[in-house]
């Protein structure tokens, strides 16, 4: 007797579906379900079409006894998938093996576009540390235009103090403050602004630079998430300080998944300045310019008590770079800068 084509088909399919498992290596779980459809649909063809035949020999036989030339009907008839209904028949088939096949596809595509190299919490802080050494002993020099702003809004009036500062910066630790102008209140300009300068040559010098440095001594790296971002700062570290120190924070950074640069950061201090203040929300912006990552906009959002809420921002303007070839891949300045 020939091979059906229900058989034939379901041999061929079989085939190309062991030579898809060995080639993506999907699930045997997806190939199963191929042939547990095809063993559903095969039975319910087989019963279809008996139940024509036996019908079709009915017919026949009773034609052929009205003529008096009744014969039985021939040896068993192979079922096949001619006409309409069995070319839909075709197409449920291909149908329901191309979606299997195609989940086969689609879990494999799952696992091989999952990066093989993905970084740890740990490699990535190395990284970082390493290339802000590299970077910090590139960097000999930069001047600089900053402009210091704060508004204050709450008891007993709104205030606004506004300074220029040119700066020169020569490595390791000397910064040079000449202010340009000043505008507002003078005791907000000399309690606050000119402070802000005092505070920033002291965090310098290398007793408190050591103090202050982003790396493992000082902070405590705790977690790490990976999420894509348009410039590359896709890696969200969050840091606890390992000391109550005026100069540290506690929050999440930014690290640039090429370079391995401190790119954003928001956090809090690691120690109140101030009885008056009861929360301080910091938000640190860097921006590449040229081989380096520098500081481009610093914001500090503080509540006071009696309902004040005081917004200083500092912004970088300017940049003139002196530096020396990079002893890394990439370049970027390190955050204390």
């Amino acid at each position: 007797m020939p091979q059906s084509k229900l058989t034939f088909f379901r041999n061929r399919l079989g085939n190309t579906a062991n030579a898809i498992s060995t080639l993506w290596k999907a699930p045997r779980v997806f190939i199963e379900l191929i042939f547990s459809a095809l063993s559903l649909l095969e039975n319910t063809l087989v019963q279809r079409a008996m139940k024509q035949v036996m019908k079709d020999d009915a017919h026949a036989g009773h034609a052929n006894h009205a003529r008096g030339n009744f014969v039985k009907s021939e040896s068993w008839r192979v079922p096949t998938f001619s006409g309409i209904k069995g070319q839909k028949l075709y197409l449920v088939i291909a149908a329901m093996t191309a979606s299997a096949i195609l989940q086969c596809v689609d879990a494999s595509a799952q696992e091989t576009t999952r990066t093989p190299t993905e970084l740890t919490l740990a490699q990535v802080v190395e990284k970082l540390l390493q290339r802000n050494a590299e970077r910090a002993k590139a960097l000999e020099s930069y001047r600089s235009k900053r402009t210091y702003e704060l508004d204050y809004k709450g008891f007993p009036s709104g205030l606004r103090a506004e300074m220029t500062v040119n700066v020169n910066y020569n490595a390791p630790d000397e910064k040079d403050f000449k202010i340009v102008s000043e505008s507002g209140p003078k005791w907000i300009v000399n309690r606050v602004l000119r402070r802000l300068i005092e505070t920033e040559r002291e965090a310098q010098t290398p007793a408190n630079r050591a103090k202050v440095e982003l790396n493992t001594r000082n902070y405590d790296f705790t977690s790490l998430k990976h999420l894509p971002s348009v410039d590359g700062c896709a890696y969200v570290l969050s840091v606890q300080p390992k000391a109550a120190n005026k100069f540290l924070y506690r929050g999440r950074i930014w690290v640039n998944e090429k370079d391995f640069a401190v790119c954003r950061i928001e956090a809090e201090p690691a120690q109140n300045p101030s009885m008056w203040i009861t929360k301080i929300e910091i938000r640190h912006r860097y921006q590449k310019i040229g081989d380096f990552w520098l500081p481009v906009e610093n914001q500090s959002l503080s509540s006071l008590r009696l309902n004040g809420r005081a917004t200083l921002t500092i912004k970088y303007l300017d940049y003139e770079i002196n530096s020396s070839p990079i002893a890394g891949e990439v370049a970027s300045a390190s955050a204390g800068h």
